[in-house]
């Protein structure tokens, strides 16, 4: 049996797409341990830091049995699918998926969301699909956009079609009784496990997908076995899991 990728020059890992894994991992633990010693600046007053950095969302003491939760993350390599096939509504909602489905990992519900948009010209084609593809996502979570910030960064944001560059990314945040924390450290022999069907390949590992991909087709190729192009298929958008779990 042949092994995708054997002698066909094809990444079968993210280290031979180009992302040194390792060297990753040794970086956050670095940021890790700068962050952690800025906690002792809330330590023993409102606001003190309740959890070590490295959790799916930051949580912090905000009073009346309650925490905060924030979590920040963006889209990565999907912005590059999106920049070949010329579509830029549904991004947006795979970065709110992002945040969200993160926040509801630790059990808090996420209630706002602020974006940091960045492009290499100001285009209207571009930049309200985003945005609209936000709100749907945000819609779609039960979560308030309430502010953000738009820069046009032209010497430094590209892309693979010209005047198209951009990077996206949003903060959220969520709230937990501290008593309904979820630490992952209860899990244990004998648990359910319920899974929940995903949309595609969502927003994580788009790298190594893209590249495995795009070494044997072409973005814009049709293919029967899921019925759309493999550009399509990859611009899915993230599936947003908060009300099922909220439901749960």
């Amino acid at each position: 049996m042949r092994i995708l990728g054997e002698d066909m020059g094809i990444p079968r890992s993210y280290r031979e797409a180009g992302v040194d894994v390792d060297r990753v991992a040794e970086i956050h633990r670095r940021i890790a341990w700068i962050a952690e010693r800025t906690f002792k600046t809330r330590r023993g007053r409102w606001g003190e830091v309740l959890i070590e950095v490295g959790h799916y969302a930051g949580l912090i003491d905000i009073g009346g049995g309650k925490a905060l939760a924030m979590h920040v993350d963006g889209v990565g390599t999907k912005i590059l699918v999106a920049q070949m096939m010329g579509r830029y509504d549904t991004i947006g909602v795979d970065c709110v998926a992002m945040c969200v489905n993160d926040i509801i990992c630790i059990g808090a519900e996420p209630v706002a969301l602020v974006d940091y948009l960045v492009v290499e010209e100001p285009r209207e084609d571009l930049v309200v699909p985003i945005m609209e593809g936000l709100a749907k996502g945000a819609e779609e979570a039960g979560v308030a956009i309430v502010g953000g910030e738009t820069a046009v960064m032209k010497d430094i944001v590209k892309g693979v079609r010209d005047g198209y560059g951009f990077d996206l990314a949003a903060m959220c945040i969520g709230v937990v009784d501290r008593d309904k924390i979820v630490y992952g450290d209860r899990i244990g022999i004998g648990d359910c496990i319920v899974g929940l069907a995903s949309s595609g390949i969502h927003s994580n590992g788009l790298t190594l997908a893209r590249r495995i991909l795009l070494s044997r087709y072409r973005i814009d190729d049709y293919l029967d076995e899921i019925g759309c192009s493999i550009g399509e298929e990859l611009l899915k958008p993230t599936r947003i899991y908060v009300k099922p779990i909220l439901d749960v």
